[in-house]
């Protein structure tokens, strides 16, 4: 069975508090370093950070996570803001695939 993270009290606390919300589930990829899956998420955060910012009124995107998405949140922005050189090099546990992740739009910061 598939955990949801949709009914976190982050998404209906910050959505009650004014702020225009998206909680997501990942899509059903490996979620582990060991296996490739933070690359392909990080490609599907990139898209939804980019489909946030295309809608009328929203001024900035910042990412929240928790557990493993608190994680992935950091890797994501790290990489988003500093390029993939900052998940490449020989001292990486995991290296990522650069040139999957080149030119991913950084959220204004994390939560």
């Amino acid at each position: 069975p598939h955990a949801t993270s949709l009914g976190h009290p982050l998404c209906g606390g910050l959505a009650e508090r004014g702020f225009l919300v998206l909680c997501a589930d990942p899509p059903s990829a490996p979620r582990s370093f060991r296996t490739g899956g933070y690359d392909a998420q990080a490609l599907t955060i990139g898209a939804a950070i980019a489909r946030a910012r295309a809608e009328p009124g929203v001024r900035s995107v910042w990412l929240a996570g928790h557990g493993e998405g608190g994680a992935l949140a950091a890797f994501y922005q790290n990489v988003a803001k500093n390029g993939p050189a900052a998940c490449q090099g020989p001292e990486k546990a995991a290296p990522c695939d650069a040139s999957r992740l080149a030119g991913l739009p950084p959220a204004a910061g994390l939560v």
